[in-house]
């Protein structure tokens, strides 16, 4: 009985030791066969990491299960036994993206008499950062209307510390954008142009410089500011004539959109009398008006406008302006006359 019992005792022993013992406990070896204590890497995006999980002696049957962040991995091998009484499994992962960045990769041994045991590594990348530029809400990069308030953001991916982030218009840096309301901000992830004007169309880049020294340029951002039609010219443009002679007016404009542009004509002389220009005729003399009486102007679809010169002319100035969706010209392009010298051109120097 006493032989029993202590066969009994043995038993229980054996039993209570062998489901408390842990598994043979587990490393992570690299595709070099170095054993990883922290950390798998760095590699490079778009990399395809190769590791072993390892047993180096056991003597029970093992199985090694891989886990990303948790998950179990289906492109980990079987376990399989090595030569020196050991086990093994290799795994994949990849191709490598930034979400793998500093994410968990455990292998775990377990058998059907002991503990799991595991080993965790950190997976590690090294990769360039990422600068994006984007507008506010609501924005459309080819549809900003003069006097709108545009803001821009600069977006930053960086596995380093970002020390330096600066914008550039044009390939030159913006220090500072002045518009129409005379008010601008500039920090270092936004870019804020209060009151825009066509000025401030163009190309537009964030610049991010990380604590290792990288520097890094965005795609560029292209920015169309729509307005309403302006004159080119800066001044009065003197045009040469004599008269009873037909003559060709450009009026020059420029605008955004330049698509289905209206062109107005009217002159005007030094005693405020106005008389409507048309298509290839003289100054009108009893031109059409409004209900108040102002004679109104000649509309056109071109931009160009052939007239016979008369006396009328060379004592008054020549108007022009445009319409386009966006709306009417502020201030008119504006043409004197002056009797032309034979030989000498229509177009004079201011």
């Amino acid at each position: 009985m006493r032989i029993r019992l202590n066969i009994a005792a043995w038993m229980r022993s054996t039993a209570f030791h062998s489901s408390t013992a842990q598994a043979c406990p587990p490393v992570i070896k690299n595709a070099d066969g170095a054993i990883l204590l922290t950390a798998a890497g760095p590699f490079a995006e778009g990399d395809t990491a190769r590791l072993t999980c390892e047993v180096e002696t056991c003597d029970h049957d093992l199985t090694l299960t891989w886990y990303h962040v948790g998950v179990k991995l289906r492109t980990a091998h079987e376990t399989v036994a090595t030569y020196r009484g050991g086990w093994k499994s290799l795994v994949t992962l990849g191709p490598l993206r930034r979400g793998h960045l500093h994410s968990n990769l455990t292998c775990t041994a377990t058998n059907d008499v002991s503990i799991p045991a595991s080993v965790t590594v950190l997976v590690d990348m090294f990769h360039k950062t990422e600068v994006s530029v984007r507008l506010g809400a609501g924005l459309n990069a080819s549809d900003i209307t003069e006097g709108a308030d545009v803001y821009m953001e600069c977006s930053i991916l960086a596995a380093s510390k970002v020390t330096e982030v600066s914008w550039r218009s044009g390939g030159h840096p913006v220090k500072g954008l002045t518009g129409d309301s005379g008010e601008e901000l500039v920090t270092s992830r936004y870019l804020v142009i209060r009151g825009v004007n066509v000025t401030h169309s163009g190309r537009y880049t964030c610049r991010a410089t990380s604590a290792d020294g990288e520097t890094t340029e965005s795609a560029p951002l292209e920015l169309r500011v729509r307005h309403a039609p302006r004159c080119i010219a800066t001044r009065d443009t003197a045009l040469a004539a004599t008269p009873g002679e037909p003559l060709n007016v450009t009026c020059p404009v420029t605008a955004d959109p330049d698509e289905d542009l209206r062109y107005f004509w009217i002159a005007e002389d030094s005693a405020g009398k106005r008389r409507r220009m048309r298509l290839g005729a003289a100054p009108a003399e009893h031109a059409d008006g409004d209900d108040l009486g102002h004679v109104l102007p000649s509309v056109e679809d071109s931009n160009r406008l052939e007239l016979l010169v008369d006396t009328y002319l060379f004592h008054a100035t020549l108007f022009c302006w445009a319409r386009n969706s966006v709306g009417v010209q502020r201030e008119p392009c504006r043409f004197r006359f002056q009797l032309r010298r034979k030989d000498s051109p229509h177009l004079l120097d201011g």
